[in-house]
């Protein structure tokens, strides 16, 4: 098994320390961008009138 290392994200090894250490970057860069939800559509209810 590989050496385990202690990072602010607990136990976890090298190599996946090295990840979110490079993930934690590109995040703080802004690279990433938090998709906006899109708005549900709104039925449109259409009333017929008689004359």
């Amino acid at each position: 098994m590989a050496r385990m290392i202690k990072t602010k994200f607990g136990l976890v090894s090298r190599t996946e320390a090295r990840c979110l250490g490079e993930l934690e970057r590109q995040l703080k860069d802004g690279r990433w961008q938090r998709k906006k939800p899109q708005r549900p559509h709104k039925p449109r209810i259409t009333v017929w009138k008689k004359r």
